[in-house]
């Protein structure tokens, strides 16, 4: 229960924040940064279940006509996967490569939406996202450094737990 109340409420708060930077007009993916998180820690099934609400909260809320958010948060789950599963990133401080690299995947996934204007799109989002990706290169390692800490103390599996936890498994 408090797994779930957990991964509820803060990918709500991401999606909030996300929403708010965005009607300033910054682009920071918050939520899929926090799905990468969740799905290391919680597994697919629940980081699937956050990447639906955090999908249609940033889609239906934004007003936006395509519904860009799933597929880029569904590479993002597969991305944090592959981190876990084949990286060798003991280190929270190596996690600014995946850090830096979730914006580029979900900026390529919003491009396809906007075919007609592919090329002016790209050059002038380009400067956004060189800007976001090295925000949330740093984002990433303090977000696992402060959800472990908190995690801790809610009794929570951790992030820096997950490669034991997948080699413990039989």
């Amino acid at each position: 229960m408090t797994e779930t109340l957990y991964i509820l409420f803060f990918t709500a708060f991401a999606v909030m924040l996300e929403l708010i930077l965005r009607s300033f007009g910054l682009f920071l993916p918050l939520a899929a940064l926090f799905l990468f998180y969740a799905s290391t820690v919680f597994g697919c099934r629940a980081a699937c279940a956050a990447a639906l609400l955090a999908a249609c909260g940033l889609d239906f809320v934004s007003g936006s006509p395509h519904l860009w958010s799933l597929p880029a948060f569904a590479l993002v789950i597969a991305f944090s996967w592959f981190w876990l599963n084949r990286v060798e990133s003991e280190s929270i401080l190596l996690h600014v490569v995946p850090g830096a690299l979730i914006v580029p995947l979900v900026w390529v996934c919003r491009l396809p939406f906007f075919p007609e204007r592919l090329l002016p799109n790209v050059l002038m989002q380009l400067p956004d996202v060189v800007t976001a990706s090295f925000l949330c290169a740093l984002l990433l390692p303090l977000e696992i450094y402060l959800f472990d800490t908190m995690n801790e103390k809610l009794g929570i599996d951790l992030y820096t737990d997950a490669k034991i936890r997948l080699h413990d498994k039989p």
